[in-house]
């Protein structure tokens, strides 16, 4: 790396940004009056002469230049200038001022940062930093990059950003370029207007050059152009106006052109100037001519010039392996390869050849007198700007789409800013801007969320998030059971539960499209009540469980045996896991956050749920006998969008019915093996105190009852 410190004129980035989304520009009128689509305008100028260390210089010119040009966008430009000089600009002061503009201001809105003061550059690598006030020599982490400036201008909402450099900016950073028009009227200014554009223009001084009045040459040069006398000028005509004097007083040539991989459409930045203000008349008084006095004549010899010997000049010719290539020689272009009859005084000077897509070619070539002299130079294609891209994403299962395109992660891309789009099932989709430099890897994280609720297949699912709550009832609680040991229960991952219980109508699409016979059917029937004792008979199954029902009425008589039938069949055909509930899962969200017997609070009477609310208990009133099921979703959800949590059925859980652990568990599962399978809930003929939270109920798993049927979850994929 060149350890070479040269001090940079401002740059200057501007940017137009429409209010809510891009917005055309319809007539040349709307330009001149600022009217429209065109937005406000802000500007950033940044001078700095003097650095916090003393081993780097600073340009005498930087903070004259900076307060010219502020002065110049303050007049006829129209800007909102905001001014940081010396040690109001270190390296997280302008930084912060990036973000702000990025942040704060509208795309219809005009942005222009002007920055001065010195650089490091490295050629080798075609490279360039911008050194803060505060920047230290030997510690590149408190430089700016071009690429970081690059970065920034790729976050901007702007219609046009414009990076106007009295320095070296990397040659990495530069596209392609525009000629200037030779009709230019007010049809040619809104379409460059309405493009959004992303441009560079760089002095090609490896510092400001004082001019006039202690102002860089650059400095001037923008200054005078915004008092051209039209309402607008643009970037190329900017440009044009000043290139001459670039080259002159420059080291390296001038350049104006887009900015690569951050999204220049063809336009041009267009700056709006208000009408000069008028001449001041000047009436002259009549002048008096005096008498001149007699004057002595006295007749002058000029001097003899001294004889000057003409220099005799060499000759060049220039090729390259490519033709088109641009030659520069001493900084000043002298045309497009193969060029000859070079006219070239003795000595040595410095050539250079550029071209589009290719390394730029420099070197050195000695001339002597009288002589002609051949140079052939080889320019290499420029490297791929492209590198790869690691998108880590939840759940595992996303898709992932990159500009639009499908993309998996590690991939190669374009250097530049592309947009990551992940999408799931059961997930909101999600998305992130991404920055890849050329030749490194970039990574970016995208953890999808559950959505709050889906329509499936079968029913309404509401989203359970993840917690922690105390599963079973304290000692406090009236007619609890010795099974119900409080003890805290950790959910580390979330699950979807369906909103109300599966229906006779839900089970009939199963036996209609697979033929199933339930247990019921083929063995010794279910239970049914028969004047308050539960009695098993053939006569009772799903189809007749002993009352009247129709089909949104919740499904019952069925044993485990036949859900597990159903659950393969749902999931043969659906996209998505089905199963039942674990008991943690099924109390955490019957209580929705609360801690109380009942989501209801300490009470449930018969207007909360489908119970049998005929006995009290407690301090809690009695209520009304049931007869049997009621259409689901009859009653007010608990807090979690749940119904029915407390009676109409009990239902069942995937757990085997045990004994619970003495100590707090993460997603607790129940015993690994037993006799009965846990039923939860209560039902249309439970007591209300039978119908708790907490309550839990030991069930044969091949009893079929009309009081018990089921309600299902969905797994979220990790």
């Amino acid at each position: 790396m060149a350890r070479a410190i040269r001090p940079v004129v401002m740059f200057l980035l501007t940017a137009v940004w429409t209010a809510t989304a891009l917005a055309d520009v319809k007539a040349f009128d709307e330009l001149e009056r600022r009217q429209g689509s065109v937005g406000s305008y802000k500007a950033l100028v940044i001078g700095i002469d003097t650095y916090a260390d003393p081993g780097i210089e600073g340009s005498p010119a930087a903070v004259e230049g900076a307060r010219h040009v502020a002065d110049a966008l303050k007049g006829r430009a129209g800007f909102d200038v905001k001014l940081l000089i010396n040690e109001a600009a270190g390296r997280a002061a302008v930084m912060r001022e990036f973000r702000g503009l990025a942040r704060g201001m509208g795309i219809n809105d005009s942005v222009l940062v002007y920055f001065s003061g010195s650089s490091h550059t490295d050629k080798a690598a075609r490279k360039a930093w911008w050194l803060p006030s505060d920047a230290r020599p030997d510690d590149p982490a408190t430089w700016i990059a071009d690429d970081e400036i690059q970065e920034a201008v790729n976050v901007m909402k702007a219609r046009d950003v414009l990076i106007l450099s009295d320095a070296a900016l990397g040659d990495t950073m530069f596209g392609a370029t525009h000629r200037l028009a030779s009709r230019r009227d007010g049809e040619y200014y809104v379409e460059l207007f309405n493009k959004r554009s992303r441009w560079a223009m760089i002095s090609g001084n490896v510092h400001p050059v004082a001019g006039e009045g202690g102002v860089s040459v650059f400095a001037r040069g923008v200054a005078s152009a915004l008092s051209s006398k039209g309402p607008c000028l643009t970037t190329m005509e900017m440009f044009s106006g000043m290139k001459k004097e670039l080259r002159k007083s420059g080291t390296m040539p001038p350049r104006c052109r887009s900015l690569r991989n951050t999204g220049d459409q063809g336009g041009e930045f267009v700056f709006l100037l208000s009408a000069p203000a008028p001449a001041p008349v000047v009436v002259k008084a009549p002048r008096i001519k005096p008498k001149a006095a007699p004057v002595a004549v006295v007749k002058l010899v000029p001097p003899k010039p001294k004889p000057t010997r003409k220099p005799v000049d060499g000759r060049l010719k220039v090729s390259s392996n490519i033709t088109g290539a641009e030659l520069y020689i001493n900084g000043k272009k002298q045309g497009i390869t193969p060029v000859g009859n070079i006219a070239l005084k003795e000595g040595t000077h410095e050539v250079r050849l550029s071209k589009e897509g290719y390394l730029a070619w420099n070197g050195t070539i000695d001339i002597e007198r009288g002589k002609e002299r051949s140079l052939s130079a080889t320019l290499e294609k420029e490297p791929p700007q492209k590198g790869k891209l690691f998108v880590k994403v939840k759940p595992g299962n996303a898709s992932i789409r990159l500009d639009g395109a499908a993309f998996k992660s590690g991939g190669t891309v374009e250097a530049g800013t592309h947009t990551v789009k992940v999408s799931a099932p059961l997930f909101k989709s999600g998305k992130a801007k991404v920055v890849v430099s050329s030749g490194k890897d970039a990574w970016v994280e995208v953890f999808l969320t559950p959505r709050d609720s889906f329509k499936g297949e079968w029913g309404h699912y509401v989203y359970i998030k993840p917690g922690t709550f105390t599963m079973g009832s304290p000692d406090t609680e009236s007619r609890r059971k010795e099974d119900e040991s409080a003890h805290s229960v950790t959910l580390t991952w979330g699950f979807f539960m369906q909103d109300k219980e599966v229906t006779v109508a839900q089970w009939q699409a199963f036996v209609d499209d697979s033929g199933y016979k339930s247990e019921a059917e083929t063995a010794g029937g279910a239970y049914a009540l028969e004047d308050y004792v539960w009695t098993q008979s053939r006569e009772y199954s799903w189809k007749n469980p002993g009352f009247s029902q129709s089909g949104d009425h919740p499904v019952t008589g069925i044993t485990s045996a036949d859900i597990q039938a159903f659950l393969k069949w749902v999931n043969k055909q659906s996209k998505y896991t089905y199963r039942l509930p674990t008991e943690a899962e099924w109390e955490y969200a019957a209580r929705a956050g609360e801690s109380a017997a009942f989501s209801t609070g300490a009470c449930l009477g018969s207007a909360d749920a489908n119970v049998d609310a005929n006995a009290s208990w407690g301090e809690c009133p009695a209520g009304a006998a049931s007869n049997g099921t009621l259409p689901v979703g009859t009653f007010t959800p608990n807090a979690w969008g749940l119904y029915d949590m407390h009676g109409n059925v009990a239902e069942w859980c995937r757990d085997w019915y045990g004994r619970y652990p003495q100590k707090s568990v993460k997603n607790p599962t129940g015993a690994a093996s037993g006799t009965n399978r846990v039923v939860r809930g209560g039902g249309w003929a439970t007591y209300a105190y039978n119908a708790r939270c907490a309550k839990r109920e030991a069930v044969n798993p091949s009893r079929g009852c009309s009081e018990v049927g089921m309600r299902l979850v969905v797994e979220i994929p990790k």
